[in-house]
């Protein structure tokens, strides 16, 4: 009975030991021991889980699609008609605001203070994209290299070209001030929306976003 008793213990005691030098192995290779968890605690894990996917999606979103990062959004084509220059920036203006619906000049309008001046505007057209309010804007060019919004254009550097070279960044300073969502140019034309993404950025603007939309 004793050198049973002996074998038991004896057995019992390695069977320990066995299961003590399996629990002290580090985890590796990629396998981790994870402890169960408690029904009650599972739901809380999974909607935290998703509460931070959610996040990371909508930081993940607003990256990849920040503005004029890259190559410019290109919508469908708006009919421009007229012989005059002026005539057909006006039809181009009433294409683009076709694309959105049109708001009311209520909507459209805006008063804000800007370096200390009050700033009275209306925008060619106010959309709503992700909970902002955006301004929408139309700037047709017949032909940018001869255009005074174009520095380099024989006479780009004249004081009434300089000063509506001007007048579009500080146009857009305060759309960026009146409007939560800054503001969308649409532009036919692609050098133009590049030079002036770029002399926004340099002025410190950031809520924007040139879209080209062709004529036709």
């Amino acid at each position: 009975m004793i050198l049973r008793l002996q074998s038991f213990f004896a057995g019992l005691l390695a069977v320990l030991l066995a299961l003590g030098a399996a629990q002290a192995k580090p985890t590796s290779g990629g396998y981790q021991h994870f402890e169960p968890v408690a029904l009650e605690h599972q739901q809380h894990i999974q909607l935290s889980s998703l509460g931070n996917f959610d996040y990371f999606a909508k930081v993940a979103s607003e990256c990849c699609n920040a503005t004029n990062k890259g190559a410019f959004r290109t919508t469908d084509a708006v009919s421009v008609t007229g012989a005059r220059s002026i005539d057909k920036a006006q039809s181009y203006e009433t294409g683009v605001r076709e694309i959105y619906g049109g708001a009311s000049l209520s909507d459209r309008s805006f008063t804000v203070i800007v370096d200390g001046r009050r700033v009275n505007g209306i925008a060619d057209d106010v959309t709503v994209i992700n909970g902002r309010t955006t301004a929408v804007d139309a700037k047709f060019t017949d032909d940018w290299a001869t255009s005074i919004r174009n520095p380099n254009s024989p006479n780009g550097n004249q004081p009434w070209a300089v000063a509506e070279q001007q007048k579009m960044v500080d146009q857009a300073r305060n759309y960026s001030v009146a409007f939560d969502g800054g503001a969308i140019y649409h532009t036919n034309n692609q050098a133009l929306a590049q030079h002036y993404a770029r002399a926004f950025t340099d002025a410190g603007i950031s809520n924007f976003e040139f879209v080209v939309t062709p004529t036709r």
